[in-house]
């Protein structure tokens, strides 16, 4: 059966269709065990009884499973996930189908696992350190000498020198105040942050990951010229993924990471204990630059002179002072009232009275601490949630040598409370460490930033992570138009005609008077259709085709409209598509098929299509969910029917066409209990394709993205596969 080759561990939502009536299965092991056990009986009084009981239970058994296996109905069943090197022997002992997947593959720039250079640390202070150094006063002198004798003998890695650290008491040079009843704090905020984050959904607050794949092309008419040889097409096949640093894509998984260059140039705190603002806006700041690219510099005073939030004693209370203060306060205070700009209040290093009306409405989304129940998380806990929500707020406990630090990997790992809030912004594995923002200034360390052993000095304690709201809606509205998705499914390529309605009327005219859109849509692509450099937005249609250099012609919305929202309106918080596919099934014959079978019903539809697929009739098979998508555009499976879709071009060695559709469902269905399956199997497609960069980054998203559907099996079963291909990477994909 088709579910035997199918990862269905933890698939709470799948349904899989009989007859009229659609059977609901729970994955889990439990649930599994109670749907396949007969209902509990009173307990035989006799042996006899007992074999009696046990021999009528196997009776029953046999008749169910004859019946079964004539019947269409499909049991879910708790498979392995198809691994790596499954897929490897299955391709060599399978015939050799991928010719034309392969002949669509375009030439590209593989993703790569190494960051560039300028990501890291530059040292344009180290001169101007050194100079100061010479001229310390003699104590300072001493010191430095004292602490450089200690690095020889304990074989430290990094230097010291005369910063303006030293020049200033350590209380005020730091100020994060100990996090009175942490377990508790931490609990109650990831609570708040769990439902808060489930409220705005993928769409509403997506993650760094989430947020790497590429929004599909907007194929434009074809101009005077006419369409280039072999058509267009909107796929993202060959290159879903932005890359934000240098041509890479974050994982928890890589050597090293860092966002370094989307937040500006390490600030100086002076002599106030104000690090629990610049820490904590440091992170908004990067937030808003990586999910909106919107640079913004946010003023640390106003949170000295106006923070205010729920404290320990359940009152409100002030964040902090020059004295001191508490990231989580000032969080809390970001999410209510947001942040006012440095322009606005410049930092004077001292405490002021707060003055109203300063704040704009640039907010935190959502926070919460990265474990809340460690005191430190775990590096690679600390380095996943770096990938998802961008550079972490963290405390550290900060001694002499730490304010001497002017380079190298600071490893001396002294224990005491954590006094300090700086920012991790990135890791290297090779140097075993974090690559921290202070807020000292360009003087202090490798021009402001510090790289520090993983764990040294409690570095990490009190982490947290948090996100703003993307400039896409935040909340459903209602709608009346949906995108337009043209399939080409017909073997060669194809010239398309459209006409649609939109708010102002028919474009580019009303229909049968003769002028529309032109669209030339390669074999086996699709096409977003635009116009004018923007997605058309249509609640109508008029769509008809004919084959290039063929005689094939589809003209059975060329007469009457294809109604793109045939409910009327609905409710989303991002626009949806309408998907209309072109196949030898919907293609003009001279006398039409008649059928005496009446029109299918929706979940006759579903069955009937899903069906087909088990038992490897695929063509009739996504024929029928391909009419399922035309009908049902806002149903809530059309998810569901694209990755089915998907898994039987998959099942035939069509890997491009495959990933065709678990790319509309990842992207257009972003919060679908089926994402997270859709991404699994693209990492299997693109393994097929020697692609083994795009198969790495789509386990990546599964095991690290916090896609809501990737449940704990997935996960495990998605690191699996990072590992085999990290392990055999070159004997996948050469």
């Amino acid at each position: 059966m088709l579910l035997e080759s199918l990862l269905l561990l933890g698939m709470s939502t799948a349904t899989f269709a009989s007859g009229d009536e659609l059977a609901t299965f729970d994955a889990s092991l439990t649930a599994l065990d109670d749907a396949e056990a007969p209902a509990k009986k009173k307990k035989p009084s006799s042996s006899a009884a007992a074999l009696r009981a046990a021999q009528a239970k196997k009776q029953r058994a046999k008749r169910e499973a004859d019946d079964g296996a004539k019947s269409s109905k499909v049991r879910a069943a708790r498979v392995q996930p198809m691994k790596v090197a499954e897929e490897l022997r299955r391709k060599k002992a399978k015939k050799d189908d991928k010719g034309k997947s392969r002949s669509k593959r375009k030439k590209r720039k593989a993703i790569s696992r190494t960051i560039p250079a300028r990501a890291f640390t530059s040292k344009t202070n180290r001169a101007k350190l050194a100079q100061r150094t010479k001229k310390a006063p003699r104590d300072v002198q001493e010191r430095l000498a004292i602490q450089r004798a200690l690095i020889e003998k304990k074989n430290r890695r990094y230097r010291v020198a005369y910063t303006k650290a030293l020049e200033i008491p350590t209380r005020q040079l730091t100020g994060l105040k100990p996090l009175k009843n942490e377990r508790a704090v931490k609990r109650t905020q990831n609570q708040k942050a769990e439902r808060k984050m489930a409220q705005l959904g993928v769409v509403g607050a997506p993650n760094m990951m989430q947020r790497m794949l590429r929004d599909p092309v907007v194929v434009e008419p074809d101009g005077a010229s006419g369409a280039p040889a072999g058509g267009k097409s909107s796929d993202r096949v060959d290159d879903p993924f932005d890359t934000p640093v240098g041509n890479a894509t974050c994982s928890p998984s890589m050597t090293a990471w860092s966002w370094k260059e989307y937040i500006g140039e390490p600030r100086s705190q002076g002599a106030c204990g104000s690090c629990w603002a610049f820490a904590t806006l440091s992170v908004f700041e990067a937030a808003e630059k990586i999910i909106n690219n919107l640079t913004l510099d946010a003023s640390e005073q106003h949170m000295v002179n106006c923070a205010r939030a729920k404290g320990f004693s359940g009152g409100i209370e002030d964040a902090g002072s020059c004295r001191g203060g508490y990231m989580h306060m000032v969080f809390d205070y970001l999410e209510e009232e947001g942040i006012a700009l440095e322009e606005s209040v410049p930092y004077q290093q001292k405490d002021l009275t707060c003055e109203p009306g300063k704040a704009t409405g640039h907010k935190v989304a959502a926070w919460g601490f990265v474990d809340q129940f460690s005191t430190v998380p775990k590096t690679d806990t600390l380095k996943e949630s770096i990938c998802k929500y961008g550079p972490a707020a963290v405390a550290v406990h900060v001694n002499e040598s730490f304010k001497m630090y002017a380079g190298g990997v600071y490893d001396e790992n002294v224990g005491g409370q954590v006094n300090h809030a700086v920012v991790i912004v990135g890791w290297d594995d090779l140097r075993g460490a974090w690559l921290v923002r202070n807020s000292w200034g360009s003087w202090w360390g490798e021009d402001g930033y510090m790289w520090i052993e993983y764990g040294a000095n409690n570095i990490g304690a009190q982490a947290v992570w948090a996100t703003v709201a993307s400039d896409q809606p935040k909340t459903a509205k209602k709608r009346a138009r949906r995108r337009l998705n043209l399939k080409n499914k017909t073997g060669g390529t194809l010239e398309v005609k459209v006409q649609y309605e939109n708010r102002t009327g028919w474009h580019p005219a009303k229909p049968r008077k003769g002028k529309s859109l032109t669209y030339t849509i390669a074999d086996g692509g699709e096409a977003i259709v635009g116009e004018g450099g923007d997605t058309i937005r249509a609640g109508k249609a008029r769509v008809w085709a004919r084959s290039v250099g063929g005689s094939g012609r589809w003209t059975e919305f060329k007469g009457k409209n294809l109604d793109l929202v045939p409910e009327g309106t609905y409710e989303s918080r991002k626009l949806q598509t309408f998907v209309y596919t072109f196949n030898d099934e919907n293609k003009d014959r001279a006398k039409p098929k008649r059928s005496g079978k009446k029109t299918r019903s929706k979940n006759e539809l579903f069955a009937d299509g899903y069906g087909a697929i088990d038992g490897d009739e695929h063509d009739k098979g996504r024929n029928l969910l391909s009419k399922y998508l035309e009908r049902y555009p806002g149903d809530d499976r059309v998810g569901e029917v694209m990755f089915w879709i998907g898994y039987s071009h998959f099942q035939e060695g069509s890997f491009y066409e495959a990933l065709l559709e678990w790319y509309d469902v990842v992207v257009d269905h972003p919060d679908h209990d089926f994402v997270a399956y859709a991404l699994y199997y693209s990492g299997l497609a693109y393994v097929e394709r020697e692609q083994c960069d795009l198969a790495q980054t789509c386990f990546d998203l599964v095991a690290h993205g916090g896609y809501p559907s990737a449940t704990k099996e997935w996960i495990s079963a998605a690191k699996g596969q990072i590992r085999d291909l990290d392990q055999n990477g070159k004997k996948y994909c050469g």
